[in-house]
């Protein structure tokens, strides 16, 4: 299916899963949807119309970045000359701690010299010792990224608590983020809460936006929308594309307020503009679903074609489904299977289970039911249920993996807590595993009363929406 819009929530340096996707980070495999916000980490589908009742937020990172970190941990164009560098260095081996900081960024940087962390480090410290808050976040940073130090989220925890001690806005919001994800120190959402408040204080705009999902999913407080709304708001108002995309989620599934497809499109394009992947996602699976508008597929495509290209696994299962559909482009399952294929490398849930239908059906590949439950499995495994119910009926038949009674209970009863496969387990409970069989892996026997979402999960656009939020 198509992914539907998602919500977001922000982060420091990095971004990250299902249909019209929001900011924190998500995934399915129809064409059907919902917006998603911010930062999706995982949502269910279960046969959700495009108005999902369960449309929920999910924790992702849109690209905020404070001015004396690299976006990345790629060497930067160089703007020092060999004079500046000697400058600098002269300057901070005189004790000066703003030269110390900005010897450490170049070295991070590779600005003008060759990027070294353990450099970078190295002047970080000298200017740390000095009680320098921007240098005490930004040894943070490089040991919670692991650049030139082993990977220690308890050592980043413990710098970042330094520089936020003395009211240094990223990096509260920085410990926040580690107290909401527990990197490095027990999770506590009143503690995260605690820090993103002092950071959005001095108007850090993703921490802004991360009260905005803590109150949207109700991690501890009690859930309430209307003020998910207000702090979304108040980032948004800086411009923030990942709260921007959130608001349009709340437009679109009428998350506190009624629901207006108009003003969901007019915030999605306010983050879109600014290159924001969920928020293109979200306007093309706007589009191809026709919600507020007359289904447009090309413009669908455009839009879904934007977020691809950089890489957003949304996106790309989307576009898969379109090519398998043969809707605004001709059909071909060829096209459809590489798409998913960039969407799967990336852990997407839905697109691992398209490409599970699509060995299972033999649409542009042979029929291969080996291949189809390992896609399947990989599904199953992240807890989508018609994956669950699908390797269920492999292992029941004995089609693609050796013939498992036992098993195929043991996947069904997990399709069952998510309110699939029920009938066909009851069947197989009163045969005592000896029940007929009807269709294939690619659909549940009819007689078994079960519409499942095997059956038309290739036809459809996924329709889960995801809550971004920040914390890289």
């Amino acid at each position: 299916e198509l992914s539907s819009p998602t919500s977001q929530r922000g982060e420091g340096e990095e971004a990250n899963k299902e249909g019209i996707v929001s900011q924190k980070a998500s995934t399915t495999s129809s064409t059907t949807g919902n917006p998603a916000y911010d930062f999706g980490d995982e949502t269910m589908h279960k046969g959700r119309k495009n108005d999902n009742a369960d449309f929920k937020p999910i924790s992702q990172s849109p690209h905020f970045i404070s001015a004396t970190e690299p976006a990345s941990g790629t060497e930067s164009e160089s703007t020092k000359t060999t004079k500046d560098v000697a400058q600098l260095i002269a300057d901070a081996n005189l004790g000066n701690e703003a030269a110390q900081v900005a010897a450490g960024d170049m070295y991070r940087d590779g600005d003008g010299v060759d990027q070294d962390y353990q450099t970078a480090m190295e002047w970080y410290l000298k200017a740390a010792a000095q009680g320098n808050a921007n240098a005490q976040r930004n040894i943070g940073r490089l040991y919670r990224k692991g650049w030139g130090v082993p990977q220690d989220h308890a050592q980043a925890a413990g710098w970042y608590l330094k520089a936020a001690e003395q009211g240094h806005p990223a990096a509260q919001y920085d410990i926040g983020r580690v107290y909401e994800k527990g990197e490095g120190v027990p999770q506590d959402y009143s503690r995260a809460r605690a820090w993103y408040l002092k950071a959005a204080a001095q108007d850090h705009p993703v921490a802004q936006n991360n009260i905005g999902c803590i109150y949207f999913a109700g991690n501890g407080v009690p859930q309430e929308y209307s003020r998910a709304m207000n702090w979304y708001l108040k980032a948004a108002a800086q411009g923030h594309p990942a709260a921007q995309n959130n608001i349009g989620c709340m437009y679109y599934a009428r998350h506190g307020i009624p629901k207006d497809y108009s003003s969901a499109m007019d915030w999605f394009l306010k983050a879109a503009e600014q290159g924001h992947p969920a928020a293109q996602n979200n306007i093309g699976f706007m589009y191809y679903a026709g919600n507020g508008y007359p289904p447009d597929y090309c413009r669908a495509m455009e839009w879904f074609l934007k977020a691809a290209e950089q890489g957003y696994p949304d996106a790309q299962n989307n576009i898969g489904k379109v090519h398998g559909e043969g809707k605004g482009v001709p059909q071909d399952y060829s096209r459809a299977m590489g798409w998913h294929l960039k969407a799967a490398e990336q852990g997407h849930a839905n697109a691992q289970y398209s490409i599970g239908c699509m060995y299972a059906a033999g649409h542009g590949v042979f029929r291969d039911y080996s291949q189809a439950a390992g896609w399947y499995l990989k599904a199953a495994e992240q807890g989508r249920a018609d994956a669950q119910h699908s390797i269920g009926e492999l292992f029941e038949k004995g089609q693609g993996v050796p013939q498992d009674i036992v098993t195929a209970k043991e996947w069904y009863q997990k399709a069952a807590k998510q309110g699939l496969s029920k009938e066909r387990l009851g069947a197989l409970e009163r045969k005592g595993g000896n029940i007929g069989y009807h269709g294939n892996a690619y659909s549940v026997s009819a007689s078994a009363g079960h519409t499942s979402q095997v059956r038309d999960s290739y036809t459809h656009v996924d329709d889960r929406p995801y809550c971004f939020r920040g914390g890289n």
